[in-house]
Protein backbone atom coordinates (compact mmCIF):
# COMPACT_ATOMS: atom_id res chain seq x y z
CA UNK A 1 0.00 0.00 0.00
CA UNK A 2 1.52 3.32 -1.20
CA UNK A 3 0.85 6.57 0.73
CA UNK A 4 3.68 9.13 -0.02
CA UNK A 5 2.03 12.28 1.61
CA UNK A 6 1.72 13.65 4.59
CA UNK A 7 -0.45 12.88 7.84
CA UNK A 8 -0.46 15.76 9.29
CA UNK A 9 -2.47 18.71 10.55
CA UNK A 10 -0.25 21.21 9.01
CA UNK A 11 0.67 19.32 6.12
CA UNK A 12 -1.59 19.08 3.02
CA UNK A 13 -4.80 18.76 3.25
CA UNK A 14 -4.84 18.27 7.01
CA UNK A 15 -6.05 14.75 7.56
CA UNK A 16 -4.19 12.50 9.99
CA UNK A 17 -5.87 9.12 8.83
CA UNK A 18 -6.69 7.35 5.32
CA UNK A 19 -7.89 4.48 3.28
CA UNK A 20 -5.21 2.88 1.53
CA UNK A 21 -6.00 0.90 -1.55
CA UNK A 22 -3.48 -2.09 -3.10
CA UNK A 23 -1.11 -0.21 -5.67
CA UNK A 24 0.20 -3.25 -6.38
CA UNK A 25 -0.16 -7.42 -5.71
CA UNK A 26 2.78 -9.88 -5.13
CA UNK A 27 2.24 -13.35 -5.06
CA UNK A 28 4.22 -14.61 -2.16
CA UNK A 29 6.09 -17.95 -2.54
CA UNK A 30 4.76 -21.18 -1.25
CA UNK A 31 6.04 -20.94 2.65
CA UNK A 32 6.17 -24.03 4.90
CA UNK A 33 7.95 -24.35 8.18
CA UNK A 34 11.74 -25.65 9.11
CA UNK A 35 12.81 -26.55 12.49
CA UNK A 36 17.05 -25.82 12.62
CA UNK A 37 18.78 -27.07 15.07
CA UNK A 38 22.22 -26.15 15.53
CA UNK A 39 24.73 -28.14 17.77
CA UNK A 40 28.18 -26.64 18.75
CA UNK A 41 30.82 -28.43 19.48
CA UNK A 42 32.64 -29.64 22.91
CA UNK A 43 35.82 -27.94 22.52
CA UNK A 44 37.53 -24.99 23.95
CA UNK A 45 36.63 -21.41 22.10
CA UNK A 46 34.18 -23.76 20.16
CA UNK A 47 30.98 -20.89 20.88
CA UNK A 48 31.49 -17.61 18.41
CA UNK A 49 29.76 -14.27 18.77
CA UNK A 50 29.41 -14.02 14.74
CA UNK A 51 26.27 -13.80 13.27
CA UNK A 52 25.20 -16.80 11.28
CA UNK A 53 23.58 -17.84 8.44
CA UNK A 54 22.04 -20.51 6.91
CA UNK A 55 21.05 -21.23 3.42
CA UNK A 56 19.29 -24.27 2.23
CA UNK A 57 19.29 -25.91 -1.39
CA UNK A 58 16.39 -27.77 -2.32
CA UNK A 59 15.42 -30.28 -5.52
CA UNK A 60 13.13 -27.27 -6.84
CA UNK A 61 15.45 -23.86 -5.91
CA UNK A 62 17.41 -22.37 -2.82
CA UNK A 63 16.02 -20.14 0.13
CA UNK A 64 18.02 -16.96 0.69
CA UNK A 65 20.70 -16.52 3.34
CA UNK A 66 18.66 -16.92 6.80
CA UNK A 67 20.38 -15.33 9.95
CA UNK A 68 20.27 -17.62 12.87
CA UNK A 69 18.61 -15.35 15.64
CA UNK A 70 17.28 -15.56 19.02
CA UNK A 71 16.76 -13.70 22.17
CA UNK A 72 19.44 -15.76 24.11
CA UNK A 73 22.91 -16.12 23.23
CA UNK A 74 23.64 -18.81 20.79
CA UNK A 75 26.25 -20.96 19.10
CA UNK A 76 28.04 -20.94 22.76
CA UNK A 77 30.30 -24.37 23.88
CA UNK A 78 28.28 -27.57 23.49
CA UNK A 79 24.81 -25.55 22.97
CA UNK A 80 22.19 -26.98 20.96
CA UNK A 81 20.11 -24.29 19.56
CA UNK A 82 16.93 -24.40 17.94
CA UNK A 83 15.15 -21.70 15.22
CA UNK A 84 11.91 -22.01 14.08
CA UNK A 85 11.36 -20.03 10.23
CA UNK A 86 9.34 -20.45 7.57
CA UNK A 87 10.74 -20.28 4.08
CA UNK A 88 9.46 -21.09 0.16
CA UNK A 89 9.00 -25.43 -0.40
CA UNK A 90 12.15 -25.79 -2.01
CA UNK A 91 11.33 -29.56 -2.28
CA UNK A 92 13.49 -32.60 -0.73
CA UNK A 93 16.96 -31.32 0.43
CA UNK A 94 20.33 -31.15 -1.35
CA UNK A 95 22.59 -29.46 0.77
CA UNK A 96 22.93 -26.34 3.34
CA UNK A 97 25.27 -23.57 3.20
CA UNK A 98 26.45 -22.41 6.57
CA UNK A 99 28.59 -19.59 7.95
CA UNK A 100 29.78 -16.37 9.41
CA UNK A 101 31.53 -13.34 7.98
CA UNK A 102 33.90 -13.40 10.46
CA UNK A 103 33.06 -9.97 11.90
CA UNK A 104 34.72 -9.92 15.24
CA UNK A 105 37.53 -11.23 17.59
CA UNK A 106 35.54 -14.17 19.09
CA UNK A 107 34.26 -15.40 15.39
CA UNK A 108 35.85 -18.16 15.76
CA UNK A 109 33.15 -21.63 15.93
CA UNK A 110 33.29 -25.15 15.69
CA UNK A 111 30.15 -27.17 14.22
CA UNK A 112 29.50 -30.54 15.58
CA UNK A 113 26.04 -30.91 13.20
CA UNK A 114 22.98 -29.32 12.46
CA UNK A 115 19.76 -30.95 11.57
CA UNK A 116 16.35 -29.99 9.36
CA UNK A 117 13.11 -30.69 10.65
CA UNK A 118 11.04 -30.08 7.09
CA UNK A 119 7.36 -29.78 7.69
CA UNK A 120 5.30 -30.70 4.73
CA UNK A 121 1.59 -29.63 3.70
CA UNK A 122 1.29 -32.63 1.58
CA UNK A 123 3.35 -35.43 1.32
CA UNK A 124 6.50 -35.38 -1.01
CA UNK A 125 7.82 -37.42 -3.83
CA UNK A 126 10.90 -38.52 -1.37
CA UNK A 127 11.79 -42.17 -3.53
CA UNK A 128 15.38 -40.61 -4.24
CA UNK A 129 16.06 -39.35 -0.65
CA UNK A 130 14.10 -42.31 1.73
CA UNK A 131 18.03 -42.91 3.07
CA UNK A 132 18.47 -39.18 4.17
CA UNK A 133 15.49 -38.79 5.84
CA UNK A 134 13.20 -39.77 8.73
CA UNK A 135 10.03 -41.29 7.40
CA UNK A 136 8.14 -41.87 10.56
CA UNK A 137 6.13 -38.98 10.46
CA UNK A 138 4.64 -38.59 6.83
CA UNK A 139 5.06 -35.19 7.16
CA UNK A 140 8.07 -34.26 8.62
CA UNK A 141 11.57 -34.81 6.86
CA UNK A 142 14.49 -34.68 8.68
CA UNK A 143 18.07 -34.01 7.53
CA UNK A 144 21.45 -34.32 9.19
CA UNK A 145 24.55 -32.09 8.51
CA UNK A 146 27.35 -33.65 10.04
CA UNK A 147 30.39 -31.08 10.39
CA UNK A 148 32.91 -31.42 12.96
CA UNK A 149 35.20 -28.55 11.54
CA UNK A 150 35.75 -25.06 12.65
CA UNK A 151 34.65 -21.93 11.11
CA UNK A 152 37.48 -19.50 11.72
CA UNK A 153 39.77 -17.50 9.21
CA UNK A 154 42.88 -18.38 11.03
CA UNK A 155 43.21 -21.82 11.74
CA UNK A 156 42.25 -25.31 10.08
CA UNK A 157 41.49 -24.58 6.39
CA UNK A 158 40.45 -21.12 7.62
CA UNK A 159 36.96 -21.65 6.22
CA UNK A 160 34.38 -19.36 7.97
CA UNK A 161 31.81 -20.43 5.09
CA UNK A 162 31.03 -23.97 4.83
CA UNK A 163 28.42 -26.41 1.95
CA UNK A 164 27.31 -29.92 4.01
CA UNK A 165 25.34 -32.57 2.23
CA UNK A 166 23.02 -34.57 4.32
CA UNK A 167 24.23 -37.76 6.03
CA UNK A 168 22.30 -40.97 6.25
CA UNK A 169 21.99 -40.51 10.08
CA UNK A 170 22.75 -38.83 13.23
CA UNK A 171 26.03 -41.17 13.92
CA UNK A 172 28.47 -40.61 11.01
CA UNK A 173 29.23 -39.47 7.88
CA UNK A 174 27.68 -41.42 4.94
CA UNK A 175 29.33 -42.74 2.25
CA UNK A 176 28.31 -40.34 -0.16
CA UNK A 177 30.86 -37.66 1.71
CA UNK A 178 33.82 -38.80 -0.04
CA UNK A 179 35.84 -35.91 -0.78
CA UNK A 180 36.86 -36.10 -4.62
CA UNK A 181 39.98 -33.96 -6.15
CA UNK A 182 39.17 -31.87 -8.69
CA UNK A 183 41.49 -30.12 -10.92
CA UNK A 184 41.01 -26.58 -12.13
CA UNK A 185 42.37 -25.09 -15.08
CA UNK A 186 42.36 -21.50 -15.01
CA UNK A 187 43.28 -19.86 -18.72
CA UNK A 188 44.26 -15.84 -18.10
CA UNK A 189 44.05 -14.19 -21.63
CA UNK A 190 46.76 -13.17 -23.80
CA UNK A 191 46.31 -9.03 -23.45
CA UNK A 192 48.16 -5.92 -22.05
CA UNK A 193 47.94 -5.91 -18.53
CA UNK A 194 46.12 -9.05 -18.36
CA UNK A 195 47.41 -10.57 -15.46
CA UNK A 196 46.27 -9.72 -11.93
CA UNK A 197 47.84 -9.84 -8.35
CA UNK A 198 44.83 -9.43 -6.16
CA UNK A 199 43.44 -12.71 -4.66
CA UNK A 200 41.55 -14.92 -6.72
CA UNK A 201 38.32 -17.20 -5.43
CA UNK A 202 36.32 -19.35 -7.07
CA UNK A 203 33.11 -21.14 -6.04
CA UNK A 204 31.40 -24.62 -7.20
CA UNK A 205 30.86 -25.71 -4.08
CA UNK A 206 32.04 -23.39 -1.33
CA UNK A 207 34.07 -20.42 -2.06
CA UNK A 208 37.43 -21.49 -2.21
CA UNK A 209 40.50 -19.15 -2.65
CA UNK A 210 43.19 -20.34 -5.93
CA UNK A 211 46.49 -19.77 -3.77
CA UNK A 212 48.80 -22.85 -4.82
CA UNK A 213 49.13 -23.52 -8.85
CA UNK A 214 50.57 -26.68 -9.56
CA UNK A 215 51.93 -25.43 -12.78
CA UNK A 216 53.16 -21.46 -12.24
CA UNK A 217 55.33 -19.94 -9.25
CA UNK A 218 53.38 -17.08 -9.33
CA UNK A 219 49.74 -17.62 -11.04
CA UNK A 220 47.45 -15.33 -12.82
CA UNK A 221 49.53 -13.58 -15.25
CA UNK A 222 48.99 -13.29 -19.13
CA UNK A 223 49.12 -15.97 -21.47
CA UNK A 224 49.49 -18.56 -18.58
CA UNK A 225 47.33 -21.57 -17.55
CA UNK A 226 47.18 -22.06 -14.00
CA UNK A 227 45.94 -25.87 -12.31
CA UNK A 228 44.45 -25.75 -8.97
CA UNK A 229 43.70 -29.21 -6.96
CA UNK A 230 40.44 -28.44 -5.08
CA UNK A 231 38.72 -31.13 -2.63
CA UNK A 232 35.00 -31.87 -2.36
CA UNK A 233 32.19 -34.17 -2.20
CA UNK A 234 30.76 -35.57 -6.22
CA UNK A 235 29.18 -32.62 -7.26
CA UNK A 236 27.19 -34.20 -10.01
CA UNK A 237 26.71 -32.57 -13.30
CA UNK A 238 28.68 -28.80 -13.70
CA UNK A 239 26.77 -26.41 -14.45
CA UNK A 240 28.27 -22.94 -13.12
CA UNK A 241 30.61 -21.44 -11.52
CA UNK A 242 31.43 -17.78 -9.70
CA UNK A 243 34.80 -16.03 -10.05
CA UNK A 244 36.28 -12.75 -8.30
CA UNK A 245 38.68 -11.36 -7.23
CA UNK A 246 39.23 -8.81 -4.08
CA UNK A 247 40.40 -6.18 -6.44
CA UNK A 248 43.59 -5.45 -4.37
CA UNK A 249 47.34 -5.60 -5.09
CA UNK A 250 49.47 -3.35 -7.37
CA UNK A 251 47.72 -4.88 -10.18
CA UNK A 252 44.18 -6.16 -9.82
CA UNK A 253 42.73 -5.33 -13.14
CA UNK A 254 42.55 -9.20 -15.22
CA UNK A 255 41.49 -10.66 -18.22
CA UNK A 256 40.28 -14.29 -17.97
CA UNK A 257 40.08 -16.43 -20.76
CA UNK A 258 38.23 -19.41 -19.48
CA UNK A 259 38.27 -22.42 -17.03
CA UNK A 260 38.24 -25.98 -17.23
CA UNK A 261 37.18 -28.31 -15.01
CA UNK A 262 37.61 -32.06 -14.22
CA UNK A 263 35.40 -34.54 -12.59
CA UNK A 264 37.22 -37.00 -11.23
CA UNK A 265 34.44 -39.81 -11.56
CA UNK A 266 33.41 -39.20 -15.11
CA UNK A 267 36.22 -37.58 -16.58
CA UNK A 268 34.64 -35.30 -18.07
CA UNK A 269 36.19 -31.76 -18.82
CA UNK A 270 33.93 -28.51 -18.35
CA UNK A 271 34.72 -25.34 -20.23
CA UNK A 272 33.53 -22.18 -18.83
CA UNK A 273 34.46 -19.20 -21.15
CA UNK A 274 34.87 -16.20 -19.93
CA UNK A 275 36.74 -13.71 -22.25
CA UNK A 276 35.89 -11.00 -20.13
CA UNK A 277 37.77 -8.56 -18.03
CA UNK A 278 37.49 -8.35 -14.17
CA UNK A 279 38.16 -4.67 -13.44
CA UNK A 280 36.36 -2.25 -12.31
CA UNK A 281 37.71 0.13 -15.00
CA UNK A 282 37.29 -1.96 -18.03
CA UNK A 283 34.51 -3.03 -19.67
CA UNK A 284 30.65 -3.69 -17.75
CA UNK A 285 33.44 -2.63 -14.24
CA UNK A 286 32.58 -6.31 -13.11
CA UNK A 287 35.04 -8.04 -10.31
CA UNK A 288 32.97 -10.78 -10.27
CA UNK A 289 30.80 -13.12 -12.80
CA UNK A 290 28.73 -16.09 -12.74
CA UNK A 291 30.17 -18.46 -16.26
CA UNK A 292 27.54 -21.15 -17.23
CA UNK A 293 28.83 -24.28 -18.89
CA UNK A 294 29.22 -24.57 -22.23
CA UNK A 295 26.74 -26.44 -24.46
CA UNK A 296 29.05 -29.36 -24.80
CA UNK A 297 31.64 -30.49 -22.07
CA UNK A 298 34.29 -32.09 -24.14
CA UNK A 299 34.13 -29.37 -27.50
CA UNK A 300 35.74 -26.21 -26.65
CA UNK A 301 31.94 -24.12 -28.13
CA UNK A 302 30.98 -20.77 -26.83
CA UNK A 303 29.10 -20.67 -23.59
CA UNK A 304 25.39 -21.28 -23.44
CA UNK A 305 23.59 -17.34 -24.02
CA UNK A 306 22.46 -17.15 -20.73
CA UNK A 307 23.14 -13.79 -19.30
CA UNK A 308 21.26 -10.49 -20.35
CA UNK A 309 22.11 -6.51 -19.53
CA UNK A 310 20.51 -4.40 -16.70
CA UNK A 311 20.68 -0.80 -16.62
CA UNK A 312 19.96 0.03 -13.01
CA UNK A 313 19.35 3.86 -11.95
CA UNK A 314 20.46 4.12 -8.44
CA UNK A 315 18.43 7.55 -6.71
CA UNK A 316 20.17 9.17 -4.04
CA UNK A 317 17.09 11.47 -2.50
CA UNK A 318 18.16 15.21 -2.42
CA UNK A 319 18.61 16.38 1.58
CA UNK A 320 20.92 17.40 3.73
CA UNK A 321 24.25 14.82 4.26
CA UNK A 322 22.18 11.97 2.66
CA UNK A 323 25.32 10.64 -0.38
CA UNK A 324 27.01 7.90 1.11
CA UNK A 325 31.24 6.92 0.92
CA UNK A 326 30.74 3.39 1.62
CA UNK A 327 30.67 0.89 -0.76
CA UNK A 328 27.18 -0.42 -2.37
CA UNK A 329 26.21 -3.58 -3.68
CA UNK A 330 22.67 -5.20 -5.06
CA UNK A 331 21.37 -8.28 -5.48
CA UNK A 332 18.03 -8.54 -7.76
CA UNK A 333 15.91 -11.34 -7.00
CA UNK A 334 14.10 -12.99 -10.19
CA UNK A 335 11.27 -15.98 -11.49
CA UNK A 336 14.54 -18.16 -11.92
CA UNK A 337 16.98 -17.01 -10.27
CA UNK A 338 18.65 -14.48 -8.40
CA UNK A 339 22.30 -12.79 -9.33
CA UNK A 340 24.07 -12.41 -5.87
CA UNK A 341 25.64 -9.67 -4.62
CA UNK A 342 26.49 -7.24 -7.27
CA UNK A 343 29.06 -4.09 -6.59
CA UNK A 344 28.07 -0.89 -8.06
CA UNK A 345 31.18 0.80 -8.20
CA UNK A 346 31.93 2.72 -11.26
CA UNK A 347 28.48 5.16 -12.44
CA UNK A 348 28.31 5.78 -15.55
CA UNK A 349 26.53 9.26 -15.03
CA UNK A 350 29.04 10.71 -11.88
CA UNK A 351 32.19 10.33 -11.49
CA UNK A 352 31.40 10.14 -7.60
CA UNK A 353 28.24 7.87 -7.10
CA UNK A 354 25.81 8.07 -4.33
CA UNK A 355 25.86 12.17 -3.70
CA UNK A 356 22.82 13.85 -2.31
CA UNK A 357 20.27 14.00 -5.27
CA UNK A 358 22.53 12.21 -7.59
CA UNK A 359 20.78 9.58 -10.41
CA UNK A 360 23.28 7.26 -11.44
CA UNK A 361 23.53 4.47 -13.95
CA UNK A 362 25.30 1.06 -13.37
CA UNK A 363 25.15 -0.77 -16.63
CA UNK A 364 25.82 -4.63 -15.48
CA UNK A 365 25.66 -8.00 -17.69
CA UNK A 366 24.55 -10.98 -15.76
CA UNK A 367 22.51 -14.23 -15.69
CA UNK A 368 18.97 -13.68 -16.37
CA UNK A 369 16.84 -13.93 -14.22
CA UNK A 370 13.64 -13.40 -15.54
CA UNK A 371 11.14 -10.52 -15.00
CA UNK A 372 12.33 -9.25 -11.08
CA UNK A 373 10.31 -10.07 -8.34
CA UNK A 374 12.44 -7.90 -5.31
CA UNK A 375 15.91 -6.66 -4.73
CA UNK A 376 17.92 -5.93 -1.92
CA UNK A 377 20.49 -3.15 -1.19
CA UNK A 378 22.43 -2.46 0.94
CA UNK A 379 26.45 -0.88 1.46
CA UNK A 380 29.02 -1.91 4.14
CA UNK A 381 29.56 1.21 5.96
CA UNK A 382 32.39 1.99 5.16
CA UNK A 383 33.99 6.01 4.52
CA UNK A 384 33.63 8.95 6.39
CA UNK A 385 30.21 9.73 5.72
CA UNK A 386 28.73 5.97 5.12
CA UNK A 387 24.73 7.07 6.43
CA UNK A 388 22.79 6.96 2.95
CA UNK A 389 19.30 8.46 1.95
CA UNK A 390 17.75 6.46 -1.00
CA UNK A 391 15.30 7.50 -2.92
CA UNK A 392 14.48 4.92 -5.44
CA UNK A 393 16.00 2.25 -7.40
CA UNK A 394 15.04 1.60 -11.30
CA UNK A 395 15.58 -1.44 -13.27
CA UNK A 396 15.57 -1.25 -16.78
CA UNK A 397 16.02 -5.01 -18.76
CA UNK A 398 16.45 -4.03 -22.75
CA UNK A 399 15.65 -7.60 -23.18
CA UNK A 400 11.99 -7.64 -21.91
CA UNK A 401 11.64 -3.93 -22.67
CA UNK A 402 10.38 -3.00 -18.87
CA UNK A 403 11.58 -0.85 -15.94
CA UNK A 404 10.44 -1.47 -12.77
CA UNK A 405 10.66 1.06 -9.67
CA UNK A 406 11.71 0.09 -6.75
CA UNK A 407 10.75 3.05 -3.84
CA UNK A 408 12.41 3.28 -0.61
CA UNK A 409 13.17 6.93 1.27
CA UNK A 410 14.59 5.21 4.25
CA UNK A 411 18.42 5.52 5.65
CA UNK A 412 20.67 2.91 5.40
CA UNK A 413 22.42 3.42 8.48
CA UNK A 414 23.56 2.27 11.63
CA UNK A 415 23.20 4.60 13.40
CA UNK A 416 19.53 6.26 11.97
CA UNK A 417 16.17 5.36 12.87
CA UNK A 418 16.33 1.49 11.51
CA UNK A 419 19.84 0.87 12.15
CA UNK A 420 19.54 -1.40 8.97
CA UNK A 421 22.58 -1.65 6.53
CA UNK A 422 20.34 -3.99 4.02
CA UNK A 423 16.91 -3.31 2.76
CA UNK A 424 14.53 -5.59 0.72
CA UNK A 425 12.02 -3.42 -1.78
CA UNK A 426 9.24 -4.39 -3.81
CA UNK A 427 8.26 -3.12 -7.16
CA UNK A 428 5.40 -0.68 -7.59
CA UNK A 429 5.23 -0.74 -11.38
CA UNK A 430 6.39 -1.57 -14.33
CA UNK A 431 6.85 0.77 -17.34
CA UNK A 432 7.74 0.86 -21.20
CA UNK A 433 8.05 4.55 -20.55
CA UNK A 434 10.46 5.25 -18.29
CA UNK A 435 13.92 6.64 -19.50
CA UNK A 436 16.76 5.00 -18.00
CA UNK A 437 19.94 7.63 -19.03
Amino acid sequence: FNCHRWLDKKEGDGKIELDLTPSDIIKKSNLIPYEITVFTGDKAGAGTDAKVFIQIYGLYGRTEEIPLKSKSDSFERKSIDKFKIEAPDIGPIEKIRIGHHSENSRAAWYLEKVLIQRYLNTKSDRSKYLNQINTSDSNIEEYWFICRQWFDKDQGDKQTIRELLPTYDNSDISSNRKELIYLVHVFTGDKSGAGTDSKVFLTIYGERQLIKSKTNKNPFERKQEDIFEIKAPSLGKLTKIKIRHDNKGLNSAWYLDRIEIIDPETGLRYHFICQKWLAIDEDDKMISREIYASENTTQYLSPIQQTTTYRINVITADKFDSGTDAHVYIIIFGEYNDTGKIPLVKSITNKDPFEKGHKDLFEIETIDIGQPKKIKIGHDNSGFASDWLLERVEINIPKLGHTWIFPCDKWISKTKKDAQLEIELYPIEMSTGIKTS
